[in-house]
């Protein structure tokens, strides 16, 4: 018998290439998958990167708001209201930071920081801005007398002292009331010698005050401790001579010159800088100082005795943690206005000796102004900083 021969099914026309459909469709599904999971890789990484280029941008803001107040201009302190300082752009890698400081009236400032983080082409990639309310606080020092000193004050030679207030000579009018003070407060007595002479309130014939309860060693620590956080430059102590305005490379008063102490823009004493006449440093020394001839302005803070022996014209206040000592022939045609104080804590002689011809006058118009231009802005701590956006 034969056996049948096996034959194929024939597959149907409509059939033909399934298999390759469904191949090519599970490749599109897998790489549309795949591209979408690229895609929120990308999204999510490219988010990263903005989170983090923006948290850098905030620091510098942040750093910005730190570096004003740290580093603040007395330049500032003079802003009529509405008139806005640039500080200056620091950039470091790919961050940059930069600010401004405007006056809103008044004590009151607002300071504006923008910080920046940026890409390899110096493009801004992402910034934030932070705005902080500041406001002015002057040193708190009261001065009562032309000079104060805790011991013996003696003013011999053709010396005078005087506790009227007068403007200082070349500053034109100034804007705080006259009041008159005794030439000279002290705990201990007061004399003079030869042709010298202290003038001053309540009467001319009680122009000092001696032996004066009110004068305490806890009352200089109060002055020294008001006036200290104003420093803007420390040197050490000795003998300092020739101090005289200048102008750097730029034109501008090159307030980097030890030698620059400012301009009191007196016209008898010149050729004056004028470029110099708002510059009022608050200079420390660290340790005994002579001063020979010099002119400036401002506040000198001496950590120890202080001796003139030159001609010396300056517009301010004065302090010394020792005695205070116009030395012979020192300061023959001197001319201080101001104020003056002597802790007398070094010197056990506890004397203020002033010699020669000097002639210091109180003078509440320098004062006010040194003390305004060593105001410092602080933060208003009851508000901080606010994120600007626009």
């Amino acid at each position: 018998m034969q056996t049948p021969t096996e034959s194929r099914p024939t597959l149907r026309q409509d059939e033909r290439g399934m298999a390759l459909a469904i191949a090519l469709f599970a490749i599109v599904v897998i790489g549309a998958l795949v591209a979408g999971t690229a895609f929120a890789g990308q999204l999510e990484m490219g988010g990263g990167r903005s989170a983090i280029a923006t948290t850098q941008a905030m620091e510098q803001a942040e750093t910005g708001i730190s570096d004003a107040f740290e580093n603040w201009d007395p330049a500032w302190n003079g802003l009529d209201a509405g008139e806005t300082a640039i500080g200056p752009v620091t950039t470091n890698g790919y961050n940059r930071r930069s600010y401004t400081v405007t006056r809103l009236g008044g004590v009151l400032l607002f300071v504006r920081s923008t910080g920046a983080r940026l890409n390899a082409a110096g493009g801004i990639v992402a910034s934030r801005e932070l705005g902080h309310l500041a406001r002015l606080l002057d040193p708190d020092v009261d001065v009562d007398a032309a000079v104060e000193g805790m011991g013996d004050v003696r003013v011999g030679g053709t010396s005078k002292v005087s506790g009227f207030d007068t403007n200082p000579a070349g500053w034109g009018s100034c804007t705080t009331p006259l009041v008159n003070v005794p030439g000279v407060r002290a705990s201990g007595d007061v004399s003079t010698s030869g042709g010298a002479d202290i003038i001053g309130a309540p009467t001319p014939t009680y122009p000092f005050v001696e032996n004066d309860p009110t004068v305490t060693p806890q009352s200089f620590t109060d002055v020294y401790d008001a006036l200290v956080p104003a420093v803007t430059r420390t040197y050490s102590g000795g003998t300092y001579g020739g101090m005289e305005p200048t102008l750097n490379a730029a034109g501008s008063c090159d307030k980097t010159d030890a030698d620059n102490w400012g301009e009191p823009g007196d016209p008898d004493y010149g050729p004056l800088v004028p470029l110099c006449q708002g510059f009022m440093p608050v200079t420390l020394f660290t340790g005994n100082v002579t001063i020979n001839t010099g002119r400036g302005q401002g506040i000198l803070i001496v950590q120890g005795n202080l001796r003139i022996q030159g001609t010396l014209i300056f517009d301010g206040i004065i302090l010394a943690t020792g005695n205070i000592d116009f030395h012979g022939t020192g300061g023959a045609n001197s001319r201080i206005y101001g104020g003056m104080f002597s802790a007398n804590t070094i010197d056990v002689d506890d004397l203020i000796s002033i010699t020669g011809a000097p002639v210091i006058t109180y003078s509440s118009c320098a004062i006010a102004a040194v003390l305004q231009n060593a105001a410092k802005g602080l933060p208003l701590s009851r508000r901080g900083w606010v994120q600007i956006v626009y």
